[in-house]
């Protein structure tokens, strides 16, 4: 018996199909009146830029039903602050983990409680932040890592520089990665 074996070369169209690049997003968004795009359930957005942490605030305001965990190194966050942006804080938890971030972000990604997570860029690495990644992306959470600059990390589906002149909001995304 004799068979033919005929390799098939995929094309680029099929390519970015298959990772993802052209492929319909078909989860549930979250939207966001300064971002219009909105944020897709389980992606990861770093957030840079002088007014990341208000931008943070004004889409837990638009979004008051949100289950929220809010996790730090230690709480620099005033949560009264974010009450006077007009975010509800019943829905929120903020968590302390000054011993082991990493550890605490994973069981609050993997805890599947929370619809969004938001923490501040710590000394994290290509490892966990692709930890993070894929919690998320398996809890159908969104995912915000606020930085003081942007990483360099393949790792975040969106990234975005947020800043605020005379009132006015600037929102520049830096990359995008697959469908978002």
């Amino acid at each position: 018996i004799y068979m033919a074996l005929q390799i098939v070369k995929p094309s680029i169209a099929e390519l970015r199909e298959l990772i993802g690049a052209t492929k319909n997003d078909d989860r549930p968004r979250h939207s966001f009146s300064l971002y219009p795009a909105g944020f897709t359930t389980g992606s990861f957005i770093e957030l840079t830029g002088s007014q990341r942490t208000e931008f943070t605030a004004l889409f837990l305001r638009e979004h008051p039903d949100l289950k929220v965990a809010w996790v730090e190194d230690s709480i620099t966050i005033n949560p009264y602050a974010l009450k006077q942006k007009g975010v509800c804080l019943d829905n929120i938890l903020f968590v302390e983990g000054k011993k082991d971030i990493v550890w605490c972000l994973s069981q609050v990604l993997s805890s599947g409680c929370f619809q969004a997570v938001i923490t501040e860029n710590s000394r994290f690495n290509d490892k966990d932040l692709r930890r993070f990644q894929l919690l998320s992306e398996k809890a159908q959470n969104h995912f915000f890592l606020l930085s003081s600059s942007p990483s360099t990390s393949w790792v975040p589906h969106l990234q975005l520089n947020v800043s605020k002149k005379a009132g006015e909001w600037n929102v520049h995304a830096l990359r995008k990665r697959g469908a978002l």
